[in-house]
């Protein structure tokens, strides 16, 4: 499999695995952003989030993580993502 359709894949699975864990926070009717899909627009200037959508996977009084879903990911092993996610 070629690196791009590796990288492609693994996004595919977290997303999967972000998709299939998380709660929309207006059904909990909560002030906790998990499950929404943040937009940055041109205003916010750091790089590591211009133009980005990033799905909230978790977010609450201890913290936050969410997934970029509009950036390559590179050529990591979906092994790698999916430790880094806490799935092994």
């Amino acid at each position: 499999m070629s690196p791009r359709r590796s990288a492609l894949a693994a996004l595919a699975i977290a997303v999967g695995i972000a998709a299939s864990t998380w709660r929309p926070a207006v059904a909990q009717n909560t002030p906790w952003l998990t499950g929404q899909l943040l937009v940055a627009t041109d205003v916010i200037r750091d790089p590591h989030f211009y133009r980005t959508v990033v799905l909230m996977l978790r977010h609450n009084a201890r913290g936050a993580i969410g997934v970029i879903v509009n950036r390559r990911l590179g050529d990591a092993p979906v092994a790698k993502v999916l430790e880094a996610l806490g799935r092994n």
